[in-house]
């Protein structure tokens, strides 16, 4: 099922339902856009690798990538910012890759801010936003295995439990270094890393309708107070707004 949330004949802003465990075969969309997963969750296959796409994850696609899609057993909720005009404001051809970044957070919370409101102007700036941060998160350097661990663990478990100086240290290196080597492998400061994959876990359960004090809990933020703060810094909206953007994906 699909709706239109936005449309001024240049960008239209479409919420999209899939039904649990369905799929798409190959095929290429007819217009260029970039997707965020709003609940549930979904694999896309290209013949450059797969994505698995939970809540939160942008995938900025061209409408020359074929693709096949698998849907999780719960289903998926999507919103797509898609480009009537293939000339120049749009990803590119050949593009498809799948982000999970502050600067595409913020953009993504304007957009649905705007697009909700009817506000144009509001819609096409957080477009070239989105846009502009495509390449976010993109590192430069192949990590350590040590460092690659801090990352898989920050990802699991967050901040709050996971010891990064000490992570360092037992690798003979001064944190302050280890954090330079994380921006250079992943594009991301530490911080930043870690609170956008607690926002993640957090984006799955606002989805499912819990309670903010459990989705805090359950995210691994502090307390519900933290949980807000973050969600603020990274991406400019709270967790309630966020959990009226899925909302409105789902109908």
């Amino acid at each position: 099922m699909r709706r239109t949330l936005f449309d001024d004949g240049d960008l239209e802003v479409a919420a999209a339902r899939y039904a649990p465990a369905s799929a798409q075969a190959a095929h290429v969309d007819e217009r260029s856009r970039i997707t965020a997963l709003m609940a549930g969750s979904l694999v896309e296959d290209t013949a450059g690798g797969a994505a698995l796409l939970e809540p939160g994850a942008l995938l900025y696609k061209s409408n020359d990538v074929s693709h096949e899609d698998r849907v999780s057993p719960d289903g998926a909720a999507t919103v797509s910012l898609v480009f009537a005009r293939e000339d120049g404001f749009t990803p590119g051809p050949g593009t498809w890759r799948a982000r999970r970044t502050p600067g595409g957070l913020r953009a993504f919370a304007a957009l649905m801010d705007a697009a909700l409101a009817k506000r144009p102007n509001g819609v096409h700036a957080a477009a070239a936003d989105l846009l502009a941060a495509v390449d976010e998160g993109a590192g430069r350097r192949k990590p350590p295995r040590w460092l690659a661990r801090l990352k898989d663990d920050l990802e699991c478990a967050g901040l709050s439990s996971v010891d990064v100086a000490g992570a360092a240290r037992s690798a003979g290196c001064h944190p302050a270094h280890a954090s330079r080597l994380f921006r250079a492998a992943y594009g991301l400061s530490i911080t930043d890393h870690g609170q956008v994959h607690a926002m993640r876990r957090a984006h799955e359960r606002l989805a499912r309708g819990d309670s903010l004090s459990d989705v805090a809990q359950g995210a691994g933020f502090y307390d519900q107070s933290h949980m807000n703060r973050v969600f603020v810094r990274i991406s400019g909206a709270t967790p309630a707004a966020w959990r009226r953007f899925a909302r409105a994906a789902a109908g």
